[in-house]
């Protein structure tokens, strides 16, 4: 299965530079799909609630395998922090 996939040699990497690539690689994965539109417009309504969807995710972790968990992590850091969903919403935008 091709997933988004999560930055290669992010021990090499700075924390902003491993959330910039994650952002963009997202913002290309979702673009690629033509699912821009839909996916702006539910970033933009669901914004106040993605901390909590990320603490929903943390919730519910025990629950998903390990490959799993190790793949969806980094997603679920992105959505805490409201200036990676503001990246990713400008990525978006500029596809």
């Amino acid at each position: 299965m091709v997933g988004i996939g999560s930055p290669q040699g992010s021990d090499e990497l700075t924390d902003s530079q491993a959330r910039e690539r994650l952002v963009m690689n997202l913002a290309e994965w979702i673009a690629r799909r033509g699912m821009t539109a839909p996916v702006t417009l539910l970033l933009e309504l669901l914004r106040p609630l993605g901390f909590v969807g990320s603490q929903c995710y943390l919730l519910a972790e025990p629950l998903l395998g390990a490959r799993t968990r190790e793949r969806v992590r980094p997603y679920a850091a992105l959505f805490e922090d409201t200036a990676c969903v503001e990246h990713l919403l400008e990525a978006l935008q500029n596809r």
